[in-house]
């Protein structure tokens, strides 16, 4: 449905995918040329593949990447030119020009194939391929190429339809299979549900995404993504342990912790639990705020006038962060009923405060 843009939305998957294995990237001040070589790799794989063959597999993009020369000079040779599937590709999309591809782009393909890619210092060569291949390795083999690299019978659009896809395969029993899997189909069914139209929104199906352990699934498209959620009609339901769980995830380094908080603060309602967390709930403290409160004193020191009383005005956090330790946490001692304490921004609960705690039946 993307049209001319499918080469890009394909591009950004593997990207988004790539995030979520290796959130820190190659960290530091470079990470921005890094991500641009990762994209222009990508870009110059996918941009051969769709014109001549007409879709995308991960096979033949290794074939591609294998086959291409390491230096000027293997580029010239005809040993490669006889047996590279990369020049077999080149030679057909020139023939397709003007019908599937533009002159332009395939001049900037085969330029990037023939000249820049094989001129480009090798470590840098290396450390970029290194990249993809590290990627592309894990779902060519095993459960994931069974998963991803075959025929489907479902997609996001069906869910957009009104059906539930689960996605079950647990991290602890799966491990990184269980991130790729989960990370793509989310990451899917965003873009799918921004392509609806948003003319009359209140006949658009409204449709959620539900991720326990969300730390593992996270990546900064969704903080971007949370920005219009509501007005793509998704509800979007994260749940964690605790607040370390995403900086770990993230990178830890202060650009993660920023991405983090962004995340979080684009999810409206919150519902903290038990916790005994220090960092989990000085932040919920925080998040809730603070309120004007009085405090009163009693001067009993004998002054010849009596005693004195005194009022004082300070800031204190409305919900501190002792509410969060005591909570319930559900099982046969506490009846079966876990406790939290509600919070969103701008609204009053019944009890007049902008949180309040609640209760849930654990086995309802």
């Amino acid at each position: 449905m993307s049209g001319a843009d499918l080469e890009e939305n394909i591009v950004n998957l593997m990207i988004e995918v790539a995030r979520i294995t290796n959130p820190q990237g190659k960290g530091g001040e470079n990470e921005e040329f890094w991500q641009s070589q990762r994209k222009k790799l990508l870009r110059n794989i996918v941009g051969l593949l769709l014109p001549v063959d007409g879709n995308v597999d991960l096979l033949r993009m290794n074939a591609i990447l294998n086959s291409a020369p390491q230096d000027l000079q293997q580029a010239r040779a005809a040993d490669w030119r006889n047996s590279s599937a990369l020049l077999k590709y080149l030679v057909r999309a020139e023939q397709l020009i003007g019908q599937r591809i533009r002159e332009h782009e395939y001049r900037l393909i085969a330029d990037y194939w023939l000249h820049e890619h094989p001129s480009t210092d090798t470590r840098t060569r290396s450390n970029v391929i290194a990249d993809y291949t590290g990627l592309l390795d894990a779902f060519l083999r095993g459960k994931i190429y069974d998963i991803f690299c075959k025929t489907t019978t479902v997609s996001p659009d069906d869910i957009l339809a009104g059906k539930i896809v689960v996605v079950a395969l647990p991290v602890a029993a799966y491990h990184e299979v269980g991130r790729y899997a989960a990370a793509i189909w989310k990451y899917l069914l965003q873009r799918a549900s921004q392509r609806r139209k948003l003319d009359h929104p209140e006949s658009i199906r409204p449709s959620f995404i539900w991720a326990d352990e969300a730390q593992y699934f996270s990546s900064p498209a969704d903080q971007i993504f949370q920005t219009v959620a509501r007005s793509y009609r998704v509800c979007t339901v994260f749940l964690t342990q605790n607040l370390p769980n995403y900086y770990v995830e993230f990178g830890g380094h202060e650009a993660g912790v920023h991405r983090v908080h962004s995340l979080l603060g684009n999810l409206a309602i919150k519902f903290f639990c038990g916790n005994d967390d220090t960092v989990t709930n000085e932040w919920a403290s925080k998040t809730i705020d603070k309120t004007v409160q009085y405090r009163v004193s009693l001067n009993g020191a004998h002054t010849g006038k009596g005693h004195s009383i005194g009022l004082a005005q300070s800031e204190e956090f409305d919900c501190p962060s002792r509410n969060f330790i005591g909570l319930k946490h559900g099982t046969a001692a506490n009846d079966y009923l876990v406790e939290a304490i509600a919070f969103q921004s701008g609204r009053r609960w019944s009890n007049g405060r902008s949180w309040m705690k609640c209760s849930f039946e654990q086995n309802a």
